[in-house]
């Protein structure tokens, strides 16, 4: 988590000012003061949330497929696809569990976002950001954050062989958990 806890470099900020506008400027010099005033906040959440898509895949499950940069929420649609298929044409038994949270980004708790980044191991500066931001700034991340924790249950509960997921091919892992933004999939073995 260093990476998200350094100070801006100047490069850092000087690139993403100049990416701000495009093609209009060639140089901080072409920027007027207030321009640069009232575009600050934004490249400032820029920079923050490229440093954020950098160490995502390294805490948000493999299972989750949404907002996360090199992952398509379709991979999860396929292969729910293609475990219900296996099982028609196996004739297997299996049990599914749709969740769909409702309002997802309204009714986290604070609290337990804030207990989520702490587990992640992000500093103090991380956890205390959430009540000065405008809403949209970086809540689809504080949703997976939240959403992780239903996943590392899960996956503890599979762990323990409380349930067994769906064997679909020999050598490869169960499928037992599937996240796609607000919608997850629960799955395994009925036959129990």
């Amino acid at each position: 988590m260093e990476l998200v806890d350094l100070p801006l470099m100047e490069e850092e900020v000087k690139r993403m000012i100049l990416e701000y506008e495009g093609e209009k400027v060639q140089s901080l010099m072409d920027f007027i003061l207030c321009s640069l005033r009232g575009c600050l906040y934004k490249i400032v959440f820029k920079l923050l949330t490229n440093r954020l898509k950098e160490v995502m895949n390294s805490i948000i499950s493999e299972q989750q497929s949404a907002f996360i940069s090199g992952r398509n929420m379709l991979d999860s649609v396929l292969v729910a696809n293609e475990v219900f298929e296996y099982v028609r044409r196996h004739n297997k038994r299996c049990f599914v569990l749709k969740f769909d949270y409702e309002k997802a980004y309204d009714l986290v708790e604070w609290g337990y976002i804030l207990f989520m980044l702490c587990s992640f191991g992000f500093s103090e500066k991380w956890v205390h950001i959430g009540r000065g931001l405008k809403q949209g700034i970086f809540l689809p991340f504080f949703f997976l954050a939240a959403a992780e924790g239903l996943g590392v249950l899960i996956r503890k509960a599979v762990a323990y062989e409380l349930f067994f997921g769906v064997k679909i091919v020999v050598g490869v892992p169960d499928i037992f958990l599937l996240q796609f933004a607000d919608d997850i999939l629960i799955m395994g073995d009925a036959s129990i």
